[in-house]
């Protein structure tokens, strides 16, 4: 896979371009989430050999994803009344709790 299809660009409210990194998608609720770093930052490594990234300065973000179509999507905020509970269950399965049947488990929920 070419490394460029894992970075999206954004766009800010002041028109500023942004790129963020595809680090890994979960099933939460029905619905399906994207796991969003600067680039570079999945395992800490930039490329640069001349300083370590430090893990707890990663912005890391969390959208839903809904299909466009069969091949485009699009990444939208979580919405406000699951945020909190959405990112909880995020934190949870990037740090390795879950196995992949209790992700699968928690998606018919």
């Amino acid at each position: 896979m070419d490394e460029r299809e894992n970075i999206v660009v954004f766009e800010d409210d002041e028109g500023n371009s942004f790129e963020l990194e595809i680090i890994d998608y979960f099933p939460y609720g029905g619905q399906e989430y994207v796991v969003l770093a600067e680039p570079g930052a999945a395992g800490y490594d930039c490329g640069c050999e001349d300083h370590e990234h430090d893990p707890e300065e990663v912005n890391v973000y969390v959208m839903q994803v809904k299909p466009i179509d069969d091949e485009t999507e699009e990444y939208v905020p979580i919405d406000e009344d699951m945020e909190e509970e959405v990112m909880a269950y995020a934190d949870r399965y990037l740090s390795g709790e879950f196995d992949e049947e209790e992700v699968e488990d928690e998606d018919e929920e």
